[in-house]
């Protein structure tokens, strides 16, 4: 005899995060003709994928810039530097490389429509 077995269904919910400027969608086109700021220059919003970077070696997020409240983009790279490299500013740029890496990874993704 087979056991018996419950069949259930369950309701998943997920949520989408999109940018708006006003009434209308940021799309990656918008996305893409944004002035680069250095990540530290800015207040990010969210990650964003770009299906075109994805074997660039940097990750993308969007946010507001500091200097003049300008929608703009950022980015970080993929590999860390080598451990030791100190930058212009005498800091270690693998433990700054790392800090940014945690907080990237902690942002929500942003989706933007758009073709590739």
């Amino acid at each position: 005899m087979t056991p018996i077995r419950t069949v259930t269904v369950e309701v998943l919910r997920a949520e989408v995060r999109v940018l708006m400027v006003g009434t209308r969608q940021v799309t990656l086109s918008v996305f893409r003709q944004l002035d680069f700021v250095p990540w530290e220059e800015c207040e990010l919003m969210g990650r964003v994928q770009d299906p075109r970077e994805k074997d660039s070696g940097w990750f993308f997020a969007i946010g507001v810039s500091r200097a003049d409240g300008s929608l703009v983009r950022t980015w970080l790279r993929k590999q860390a530097p080598p451990a030791g490299l100190i930058d212009e500013d005498g800091r270690n740029t693998l433990e700054d490389w790392a800090a940014a890496m945690a907080f990237y990874t902690n942002l929500p993704l942003i989706v933007l429509a758009g073709l590739t």
